[in-house]
């Protein structure tokens, strides 16, 4: 599965503390979507930047987990020793649209997949639910970012 992974610090859970930190990213710059300053894929984008680059946060695309990196206000991942811009695009989930997107796996999807098995983990080990509440949020945000 082609999607963002977000690390942060180098303590017992990075991928707990990341995917916490940008789904808090998300809720801060939110309003401005909401107030139509932004549309869906600017909202996507300026998450993605306000992730980017911040001391101690390393963000990760793909399978491969080609590290990220921006430029100029451009999004970047270092795949197979190539710089490749990533053009990030959204859309706005609208029940009153009755329009239905589906991202559609790479591969098949695996019910055993060894990041959900990381995620699971990580929920249970974590003492504070508020937390936990956080990195399943960002999970599900950055996984569905395809």
């Amino acid at each position: 599965m082609a999607t963002f992974n977000v690390t942060k610090g180098s303590g017992a859970t990075p991928e707990v503390e990341g995917a916490a930190f940008a789904a808090q990213k998300l809720i801060d710059i939110y309003p401005q979507y909401e107030s139509g300053q932004l549309d869906a894929s600017e909202l996507f984008t300026e998450w993605m930047l306000s992730v980017i680059g911040v001391t101690g946060v390393t963000v990760t695309y793909g399978d491969g987990a080609a590290v990220v990196s921006k430029n100029g206000g451009k999004i970047f991942a270092l795949i197979n020793g190539d710089q490749i811009r990533l053009r990030l695009k959204a859309d706005d989930d609208d029940f009153k649209r009755k329009k239905v997107l589906m991202i559609t796996p790479a591969s098949k999807p695996n019910i055993g997949a060894q990041y959900l098995i990381n995620a699971v983990n990580w929920i249970k080990a974590e003492p504070d639910p508020t937390k936990a509440q956080a990195f399943l949020l960002g999970t599900i945000l950055l996984k569905r970012c395809r």
